[in-house]
């Protein structure tokens, strides 16, 4: 969120600014640190969590369920959300994806993502509302390409994030992201009924949490594919 404020019917809302000027994940205790109450359906289970009225700074009591059920080798998540006020709700998935199961870097992987365009973003990594075709550009992943073919190429978008970081706006209804490993022969596919997908080439995780067995994480060690409504869309209304 630009500068950590918005505002909504008439009334300027501030929120933690805890990524350079801009506020990210929700604030300083997103819900990625909550403790979430939960049940269990055959082979589903549901996460249920409560935001009350202004917490981060959000307006309205808002109750959240997130469901994921597996079937087979598919696995679906489904957000679905209340509140009794009007606010802002952008929820995604933020796992870090490496399908060689860390013995390399994400370099090699190849990506194909169903977008002619995506989102520019500003040098403190918010997104701008200018929209920018990635066609002869290090962004066009609209056939299988190494992610590592050409992130290091001297473009001000990749400069800006240092990496990719970026919102990618999809122009098909399904099966809209495929992440491939072809050593191991590992694929995931990716469908969603939300508008943009973040590819985020982990360019900040060094110095961060601790990954699988306890190693220490390391830049361009996974890919996330966030999926999700534009970021700082709120304020970005008339450019949309």
């Amino acid at each position: 969120m630009k500068d950590g404020k918005f505002t909504l019917g008439g009334q300027e809302y501030h929120l933690a600014v805890n990524n350079g000027p801009n506020h990210l994940h929700g604030g300083t205790e997103g819900f990625d640190k909550k403790v979430w109450d939960y049940e269990i359906r055959d082979d589903k289970v549901i996460f249920c969590y409560l935001s009350q009225d202004m917490e981060e700074g959000y307006p309205g009591n808002l109750r959240i369920h997130v469901s994921y059920e597996l079937t087979g080798n598919t696995l679906t998540m489904i957000y679905y959300g209340t509140t009794d006020k009007d606010t802002i709700v952008n929820l995604a998935n933020h796992t870090y994806f490496n399908l060689s199961g860390r013995r390399e870097k994400i370099y090699d992987h190849k990506l194909r993502i169903k977008a002619s365009r995506i989102a520019c973003v500003d040098k403190d990594g918010c997104a701008t509302g200018e929209k920018l075709n990635v066609a002869g550009t290090p962004f066009d992943f609209r056939k299988f390409r190494r992610i590592g073919e050409r992130i290091n190429d001297e473009h001000e978008q990749l400069a800006f994030a240092g990496g990719y970081d970026h919102p990618y706006i999809l122009s098909d209804q399904t099966e809209q992201i495929t992440l491939l490993h072809e050593e191991t022969g590992r694929k995931l596919t990716v469908s969603t009924n939300l508008p943009t997908v973040q590819l985020y080439t982990s360019n900040f995780l060094e110095g961060g949490f601790p990954g699988k067995g306890g190693r220490a994480n390391e830049n361009r060690d996974g890919v996330c594919l966030e999926t999700q409504f534009m970021p700082n869309a709120v304020n970005l209304e008339e450019k949309q």
